[in-house]
């Protein structure tokens, strides 16, 4: 009998003992998650709470079962909750230091760790007069976990109550500003930019009232270098947001915190999780929307080994199930078109609408607010969610097959994939016409519904633009990212507001322009440093048109960086390798599509001679205007799985 009631004793120290590891183990997590992955969550502190009371109910009922088994001494459990614990810090700080190196690396650091923690295990062995000095070393570590997970804690449900809304003083209404940005939109299958099929009438209307640049570039030909130069004016070498991994530098100034500095409530919604605070894009909005929300529970290994359990045993697929049993089919606000794709289920552009009516309904006239929505729609894969344009019903998988995008493949000519038949390329384009279709429909519905609450007036800024296009074996290829002809780089740029009418501009634009223009718009200053993009506020409002601009775009790639630039009609494509170089010259007064290389022939009037010097300077002076290092971050499960969805990464 009493040596069952000591083997009871010695498992509820070891039961309790494991508890507080459990607890520390996840705190210090939550640690280098926060200091080191570059990631932004919202309420860090309660969903650490929840996690820490998991963690502790599972390694404590472990350790109360070992140490009932085994009967180990008070200090032997301590030694060996202070040796998990040194192990386990080593590994996490390895996972967030070297999270993307090779596994030699990281197997290399975990070693490291496992001799620290066999020699810790050894010295409280030997040394550790009293078991309860652990409970003090490892409550105080917890402690001090506690307090720096303090520092990240906000409030996010506070956001939209009427008390922390800014206002309109009397007698001076601030314009309210609203970007719609359509993923992988071309401007040349837009009705405005001349295409024959009716994919966008909203935005045709929208061009009407407006000034329409026709030749509107893209910064980049994938989503978030594309993205964080609307953003901050900069061009993809000068954020260095260049990777599948960076996020945009914290020092950089935004166009979303320059309209907070200018007392603006501010809202983001987007569809891709390439545009999100995992990657930045978080700062300066007080409301952040994604499909996959950024909380510290799912980023967490036990958070994530849960989420990972669910998905394979399919939990909660029978729940879904049930849940619509005897539902309506249809419903109001467009619920008849939110059938969500297969692959990035919620993120179709009725799904974001329906989220952004939901932000409406708590605004109000006198609330001045800056709106960013980005629909990821026209994104493969393309699934229509409604197919209002096309009569012919495609075998989607079918058609997909055709498409071969391999990750990170050699820039045109030296890369081309398989020739398509013509049939299979007319449906791929009919689907991503579907798509357009749809989500402009969506956009004309969002616009409404601004209109509807006197939320969208005259006397406020609409802006609709793209990231990027999309290729179509134009050049040989697929998707986007690996080139930069006009399919990828040509987007639409629409904006009207207070003063502007309706107009052409035939100068080149790009996207870099938003953010000064917009500060000029609202007498803001601009931040301390260089700004690569132009103000065209003064096109806005009937200024000369300027066709001799020049602009640039970039792909900065390890083993391929692509550079071009645009002058008058000339084209200059310089792709860099590690050991050969292509040019590509274009006029594109006569040779829209880009079929005819002129680069090194005589008599050409592209001004190839000038874009040369151009190109070759433009690397070092985007390094010079550099304005930030971006750092890695450590993505979770479900936004690496989005971006797999997307074909970003493997």
């Amino acid at each position: 009998m009493l040596l069952i009631r000591r083997r009871f004793s010695r498992a509820f120290q070891a039961g309790l003992l494991g508890a507080l590891l459990g607890m520390v183990l996840i705190s210090t997590e939550a640690v280098f998650a926060l200091s080191l992955g570059g990631l932004e969550f919202e309420g860090p502190l309660a969903h650490l709470l929840d996690m820490e009371k998991v963690a502790a109910f599972m390694v404590g009922s472990l350790c109360f079962v070992v140490g009932f088994l085994f009967a180990w001494s008070p200090r032997k459990i301590a030694a060996i909750v202070g040796g998990l614990t040194a192990f386990w810090m080593l590994h996490i700080y390895g996972s967030y230091v070297w999270f993307s190196g090779s596994w030699p690396l990281r197997l290399g650091v975990d070693g490291i760790g496992i001799l620290l923690g066999f020699s810790l295990f050894c010295w409280f062995q030997r040394s550790l007069a009293n078991p309860r000095q652990a409970w003090r070393c490892m409550g105080g570590l917890w402690l001090l976990c506690h307090g720096f997970v303090a520092f990240f804690v906000s409030d996010a449900s506070s956001v939209m109550d009427a008390g922390h809304l800014p206002h309109n003083t009397p007698g001076a209404r601030k314009p309210n500003v609203v970007i719609v940005l359509i993923d992988t939109l071309r401007a040349d299958h837009l009705g405005v930019y001349g295409y024959e099929r009716p994919t966008s009438p909203n935005l045709d209307a929208v061009a009407a009232q407006g000034v329409i640049f026709e030749n509107a570039w893209a910064q980049a030909p994938w989503t978030r270098p594309s993205v964080a130069s609307l953003m901050t004016g900069l061009f993809p070498s000068s954020h260095n947001t260049t990777t599948v991994w960076k996020s945009i530098p914290k020092s950089l100034p935004m166009v979303s915190t320059m309209m907070k500095s200018r007392g603006y409530h501010t809202a983001a919604f987007s569809a891709n999780m390439q545009v999100s605070p995992v990657f930045g894009f978080g700062r300066g909005f007080d409301l952040f929307w994604t499909v996959e929300p950024m909380n510290l529970r799912r980023h967490l290994s036990l958070g994530r080994t849960f989420i990972e359990i669910r998905k394979r045993m399919n939990i909660g697929r029978l729940a879904a199930e049930f849940a619509r049993f005897g539902k309506e089919e249809t419903s109001q606000s467009g619920e008849e078109d939110k059938v969500a794709h297969n692959v990035l289920m919620g993120t179709d552009a009725a799904s974001v609408t329906d989220e952004v009516e939901d932000w409406m309904d708590k605004m109000t006239e006198d609330v001045p607010y800056f709106l960013y929505v980005h629909y990821v729609d026209p994104h493969d894969p393309y699934e229509p969610p409604v197919d209002e344009l096309n009569k012919k019903n495609y075998d989607i998988k079918a058609l997909h097959e055709v498409i071969q995008i391999p990750i990170s493949p050699e820039p045109y000519p030296n890369f081309q994939a398989p020739k398509p038949s013509a049939d299979a390329l007319q449906g791929l384009l009919d689907l991503y016409d579907a798509e357009i279709l749809f989500t402009d429909k969506q956009m004309g519905r969002l616009i409404s519904g601004l209109e509807s609450r006197g939320l969208l007036t005259q006397d406020d800024y609409l802006i609709v633009t793209a990231d990027h296009g999309e290729e179509f074996y134009d050049h040989g290829q697929w998707g986007h990212g690996n080139s930069l002809f006009q399919e990828l780089l040509h987007v639409p740029l629409l904006i009207r507001g207070p003063g502007i009418g309706p107009r052409r501009v035939v100068m080149p634009a790009q996207l870099t322009d938003v953010f000064p223009t917009l500060a000029s718009l609202l007498g803001a200053p601009l931040p301390d440093g260089v700004v690569q993009g132009m103000d065209l506020s003064d096109l806005l409002h009937g200024g000369v048109d300027h066709p001799n601009r020049t602009v640039f775009a970039e792909r900065p790639d390890p083993d391929w960086f692509l550079y071009a630039a645009r002058k008058n009609d000339g084209k200059l494509i310089w792709q860099r390798g590690n050991a050969s170089e292509v040019w590509l010259e274009y006029e594109l007064g006569q040779d829209p599509g880009e079929q005819i290389n002129l680069a090194g022939k005589s008599g050409s009037s592209a001004g190839g001679v000038d874009l040369e010097n151009l190109l070759r300077e433009f690397p070092e002076l985007a390094a010079k205007l550099s304005r930030g290092s971006s750092g890695n971050v450590e993505m979770d499960a479900a936004t690496l799985a989005q971006l797999r969805a997307l074909g970003y990464i493997e």
